[in-house]
């Protein structure tokens, strides 16, 4: 059988009571419990009325004993706040008597009255850390790196990736609320259509011209120069504007082959008859076939025999190291 008191007793005067009568004391915090062995339980059920005679005369006791030291309790709660303060982070035992008790009944008492009520009992009630105002978090989280001066030499500032992407449709504004007019390179624009080398060819062929005028101005001022790095610089500038107009007329030689495999698939479709594709491998063929016929009318068929000769020897050394 048990007896509880509402009150918390002293621990000495419910272990005097609990030590006579073979009983065990259980301190939950706000209340004990004493639980009388199966023995005295049948002997009587009298005692709980002595529990109760004596623990009504310690409350009244009690009672009195707080009126008087309410004031001194007053003056000393300042003092005792600042301690506990300190202390209540660190956790520590409410009462003694849980020292004294045996680790497998403290285990047992946790069972029954679950881990929180325990822990506020042997522990005392800690203070928990007072959470963070979101301001503070968000404060802390855009916190940015300071902008550096514009008249300082070191690197640019460093722009931040995480913007959020604006809605589909939606358009800056500029502060007057027109439109903001963003710069646009019409050559890379969706709007105006895809590039045409061929119609480029066509229209801007005028350029051409314009660099083989200025192949005959540098190769001029190649003749005149004496300065060892001038004349390797009009070099190169040669070299390069040679090559634009050699592929210039390859690429508009090869339009014109096009345009006429197209007029000639059109000219079968009129007459009704099946138009005719040419093979890849067969064409391929056919231009290398075109082009070294060409090479050998100007005389530069055996230099391209012997550079082709050359690579292929190259890369067959190449294959054969990486194979050893």
């Amino acid at each position: 059988s048990t007896v509880t008191f509402l009150k918390v007793l002293p621990a000495w005067f419910c272990l005097q009571i609990a030590g006579s009568r073979g009983a065990f004391v259980w301190n939950f915090g706000n209340y004990i419990k004493i639980t009388m062995s199966s023995s005295e339980n049948e002997s009587s059920v009298g005692e709980q009325s002595e529990f109760e005679e004596e623990a009504s005369d310690l409350e009244e006791e009690q009672n009195q004993s707080e009126d008087e030291s309410g004031e001194e309790a007053s003056s000393d709660e300042n003092s005792e706040s600042e301690e506990e303060s300190g202390d209540e982070s660190k956790p520590r035992l409410a009462d003694k008597d849980y020292r004294q008790m045996p680790f497998e009944d403290l285990l047992q008492l946790k069972r029954r009255i679950g881990s929180k009520l325990y822990n506020e009992a042997v522990f005392g009630k800690t203070r928990g850390k007072q959470p963070e105002d979101s301001k503070d978090k968000k404060q802390k989280k855009r916190k940015q790196e300071p902008r550096a001066d514009s008249d300082s030499d070191g690197p640019p500032e460093e722009v931040s990736a995480k913007r959020k992407v604006p809605a589909l449709g939606m358009q800056r504004k500029v502060k007057n609320g027109a439109d903001e007019q963003r710069p646009r390179d019409p050559r890379f624009d969706s709007k105006q259509g895809y590039f045409s080398g061929r119609k480029f060819r066509s229209e801007y062929g005028f350029i051409n011209e314009m660099r083989g005028t200025e192949l005959e101005s540098l190769k001029q001022q190649l003749e005149k120069t004496q300065d060892p790095a001038e004349e390797k610089r009009l070099k190169f500038a040669i070299q390069r504007t040679s090559n634009q107009i050699r592929e210039f007329e390859k690429q508009k030689g090869l339009d014109l082959k096009r345009m006429q495999e197209k007029q000639e698939a059109r000219k079968a479709l009129d007459e009704g008859k099946r138009p005719f594709y040419e093979k890849k491998n067969v064409k391929k063929a056919r231009e290398l076939v075109e082009k070294y016929d060409q090479l050998k009318e100007t005389g530069k068929l055996g230099k391209h025999i012997d550079k082709r000769r050359r690579k292929i020897t190259a890369k067959d050394r190449k294959k054969l190291d990486f194979e050893t």
